[in-house]
């Protein structure tokens, strides 16, 4: 598998992750939406950085 392969095997990943817990967000208490959206938050900190490092390339 090449690099670019693996690349977008992660993006795609994350993408996945975040709607993920996205949809999941509803149904959960209060510490459990917190640590949520803190890995909501780190998720597309992810992306953001993927998409800055694409758009270098």
């Amino acid at each position: 598998m090449s690099e670019l392969e693996k690349y977008e095997k992660l993006r795609s990943y994350i993408e996945q992750q975040i709607m993920e817990e996205q949809n999941n967000l509803n149904s959960v208490g209060l510490a459990e939406k917190l640590a949520k959206q803190m890995q909501l938050h780190f998720l597309f900190q992810m992306k953001d950085k993927m998409n800055q490092l694409d758009e270098e390339d």
